[in-house]
């Protein structure tokens, strides 16, 4: 049991960076400027973790980002 400890203590952090990510996200709504349905890379630029990471979250390389792609990176 002793050796689950360090594997436990890991998931729980990883647990909580990533809760802590989420909640600091923003809503789609809010980053959507021109409230068309999809965050451009122009609108991407007002939260740094999303301009960053904006060609990996636009997972069909349309050069936007829609709400459901947007929701998977939140969700981790």
């Amino acid at each position: 049991m002793k050796d689950l400890a360090p594997l436990v203590a890991g998931l729980s952090l990883s647990f909580l960076a990533s809760t802590a990510f989420a909640q600091e996200m923003p809503e789609f709504v809010d980053l959507d400027v021109d409230k068309d349905g999809q965050i451009t890379a122009e609108e991407a630029m007002a939260h740094e973790a999303l301009r960053e990471a904006f060609a990996i979250v636009d997972v069909d390389s349309s050069g936007a980002i829609s709400q459901e792609e947007y929701e998977v990176f939140v969700k981790g």
